[in-house]
This record gives structure tokens, sequence and C-alpha cells, in this order.
């Protein structure tokens, strides 16, 4: 590929994602409007006070936010529910504390209420369930601490949760629950679930970043598209800090992690717009093997663990039928009849690759020999090697 082509790729794809960065940041205040009527949920405390960003490494600036339990049952759990409280609010509903206890943490641009379906069905099937409200606009270091502060009044409240907590987190939520279990060292969880979530980072952030420098005096508010959640998921910066939290906190190198990893085989597949541009850029740089926001390797916890690959796109992991044979087969939970019995739908699986402990605890992700991709690597927008995915 001659040097012009690949300056063209290059353009191309800055323009695709700059235009998909703009697209993202206009649907999330789109899809969530300001709620002028109604009530929040009634609460069970008058909130715990957590001061988060500012943290060593947290690009979010200081903010307090208040910690409230919502005992919300499947039908209470809303849409509107979500909406109307506030950041900091945890919502939950038991059986009894006897049962495993499912946690459901959301991805960027997104709010609990991706988990409205999950929520009830994980419910219907016997399992003990909550989520939470974090910050859409915070990095994964302050929502982690965040969700330490949620995890530490809810194991007041549910005393069960030591041993019996599954963390299920999507995208950058998968992020989150591991600064979290890293920073609130006295729970013990049985395993983290992550769905596409970038354990290696995404060079889309990377190359978002270089797209958005505004000028001072630019009447775009840079805000618009220089989020700390956006900053915060470079290769660079995500590599750093998973690496050390996992060389300092011996409860996380225990930690069960199962990484569900996804692909798709062509943008025809996927109905979002903005992960179709985000598709054919990662394509168009290299990285063929992608979800629409991550590439696949990138989605693999780097430090062993279970990895099980499935056909989605980056919105296409928060389903009931995917994550029960992971509860049932592979962390081999007992899934208890719950109050109407239902016959689940089968997963939907496609592999199982099995590698506990198996690996190293060094990431292999290492920069490829390839002319484009060497041009990239110089400009450091890409941090791992997607080379075998040639073969």
């Amino acid at each position: 590929m001659d040097t012009r082509k690949q300056l063209r790729q290059i353009l191309s794809v800055t323009v695709a994602f700059a235009a998909m960065g703009m697209s993202q940041a206009f649907a999330y205040s789109y899809t969530h409007p300001a709620i002028t009527d109604g009530e929040p949920l009634a609460a069970e405390n008058p909130g715990v006070p957590i001061t988060v960003g500012g943290e060593v490494g947290s690009l979010t600036p200081k903010i307090t936010h208040h910690i409230r339990l919502i005992d919300a049952s499947p039908d209470q759990f809303t849409v509107d529910a979500v909406r109307r409280n506030p950041i900091g609010t945890v919502f939950y509903h038991i059986h009894d504390e006897n049962r495993p206890f499912l946690l459901f943490i959301n991805g960027i641009y997104e709010d609990a209420s991706v988990f409205t379906d999950v929520y009830r069905e994980a419910y219907a099937a016997g399992y003990n369930v909550a989520t939470v409200k974090l910050d859409p606009d915070a990095d994964f270091i302050a929502n982690g601490h965040l969700l330490a502060g949620q995890l530490s009044v809810l194991r007041q409240q549910v005393p069960g949760i030591d041993g019996r907590l599954v963390l299920i987190g999507h995208s950058m939520g998968g992020l989150d629950a591991y600064v979290a279990l890293g920073d609130y060292r006295p729970l013990n969880a049985a395993a983290l679930i992550s769905l596409g979530t970038p354990w290696g980072g995404s060079p889309l952030a990377n190359l978002l970043n270089r797209v958005v420098q505004l000028p001072p005096d630019s009447p775009i508010p840079a805000t618009l598209f220089g989020a700390a959640a956006d900053r915060s998921l470079t290769p660079a910066k995500v590599r750093q800090e998973v690496t050390a939290l996992h060389s300092e906190n011996p409860a996380l190198r225990a930690l069960r992690v199962v990484s569900v990893v996804g692909s798709i085989p062509s943008a025809d597949t996927i109905s979002s717009p903005f992960l179709r541009a985000g598709y054919a850029a990662l394509s168009a740089l290299g990285y063929p093997a992608n979800d629409g926001a991550v590439p696949t390797p990138a989605q693999q916890y780097p430090f062993g663990g279970t990895t099980i690959q499935v056909s989605a796109d980056h919105n296409g992991y928060v389903r009931w039928n995917r994550l029960q044979p992971i509860l049932a087969d592979i962390l081999h939970l007992p899934a208890p009849a719950g109050p109407s019995e239902t016959n689940q739908p089968p997963g939907t699986l496609t592999t199982i690759a099995a590698r506990e402990a198996s690996r190293p605890n060094a990431s292999p992700l290492r920069p490829a020999a390839d002319p484009l991709q060497d041009l990239l690597n110089r400009l450091a927008i890409f941090e791992y090697d997607n080379s075998a995915l040639r073969r």
C-alpha cells in the first residue's frame, strides 16, 4: 500500500470517527431527555455522600454524589425510574440472601436502563439482582470508586452478597467493576463477567482525542467530545491502570474473570449507524475483527481467566440468553426457580475457550509489523497486536 493511499485511509477514518463522536454525543442527549414530571422512587436511606474524581490517574474533576438504595421490583425498574433518580442510586431486588446476586454495570454512552429486560429475566430465573446509576461523563477510575461506595452501602443492607456476588460489566462497566473490587477490598466477589470490555483500551479513543482538539475560542463546548470517559479509554491509559491494579491487589489477582468477546462479519449486520462507523474505522485501520467499538483482542482480560467468543456487535452483549449459560455452565452457579418458573431460551455461545490461569501474567498486546500499522504506531494510535487475526 503506497503512502498516499495510507494517508487517505487515515483521513477517511478520522472524518468517520469524528462524525461518530458527534453523533454519539447528540444521541445520548436525545435518548436521555430531562425529566420534567414524576418523582424519584422512594429510597431506603437519605443518601450517603461520596466524593469521587481527582484521584491519582483520574481525569474527572471532583464531584460529590449521594448513594441511595432503592428496592425496585422488576416492574418498578423502568427507563423512567433510572432517569428520575440521581447518580449514585442502587436499584436492587432479592428473593433471599442465600441466592447468587447479579450486579449489572453499564458502559459508556449508556445508563442502567439498558438492563431493564435482563434485570427482569434474571430475577424470574431465581437470581437476586441489582444495578447502579453511575456518572455518564466520568472516567472508569472515578466511576469505579463510586461503585465501590455503592457496593459498601449495598453490603450493609444485604450482608449475604459476600461470596455470592457476580458483577456483570458491559463495555467500560467492566473496568468500573475492576476498579471497584480493587478499591473495596472487604468484599469477596464470586466472579466478574466482562461484556465487550476494552481491557486493552480502544484505538478509537486515541483517534477521537486527536480529532477533537478544539481551539480555546471554539463555540463548540469541549465537553461535547472530551468527556473524561472518552479520554480514559486510550490503550495506553487502560493498560497502565489495569496493570497497576492487578499488581497491587491480591484480591484482583485471585478474581475469576470471564471475558465475553465479540466480533461481526461485516457492517451489514449492524443496525446502529454509530457502530457501523466504528466498524469501518477499525477495519480500515487494520483491525478487521471488532464489534464496532473495540478490537476483539482488546476485549480479552489480559491476566488469564475464561474467554467466550460470540457473534455480536458492541450493543449485542446484554442478552439474558447469553448470560444464563455462562452463569450455569462456566461459573456453575445454581439457578433456583423464580416466582414464575419459565423455560429460558438456549444459550448463543459460539465457542468456549477455557484458559484458566494458562496464560502468563503479561499481556500479549504489542505492535504488529505492518507498514500501515507501523505508521499508526509511530503516531501512538495503536498499542496492541492483531496480526494473528490475519492468518
